[in-house]
């Protein structure tokens, strides 16, 4: 159902990360972006990817940098995730999730290879 709170503040949250990616792409080019991407997946994959793909869709930057950029955070967002379940679950819970998450950055990083 849709609620009108979260939608706000996704949309805030979106706004927030699109002018940080304008203004670090401005200033340090990819590796702006790049930065900008990874801080922002220790919270969110969303807004980063909708904000590179739509930079992309227009010719702002390069469909390989925008397929980097959500790569990078979502590498942040699983780091944190795992972090996350071993201090909610343990070690026993934290290993489990570890290893597959340890898979999907593995994967991550095959696919930044292939960009």
């Amino acid at each position: 159902p849709f609620e009108l709170k979260p939608a706000l503040i996704f949309a805030a949250i979106l706004a927030v990360i699109s002018l940080a990616a304008a203004f670090g792409a401005d200033k340090f080019g990819e590796a702006g972006l790049y930065i900008v991407a990874l801080i922002s997946g220790l919270a969110d994959v969303d807004a980063i990817t909708i904000t590179a793909a739509k930079d992309a869709g227009a010719g702002d930057i390069a469909a390989r940098v925008a397929a980097t950029a959500a790569l990078l955070a979502a590498s942040s967002n699983i780091v944190v995730k795992g972090g996350m379940s071993f201090t909610a679950g343990g070690t026993a819970i934290g290993t489990r999730v570890a290893a597959a998450f340890a898979a999907i950055l593995a994967a991550i990083l095959a696919a930044m290879f292939l960009l």
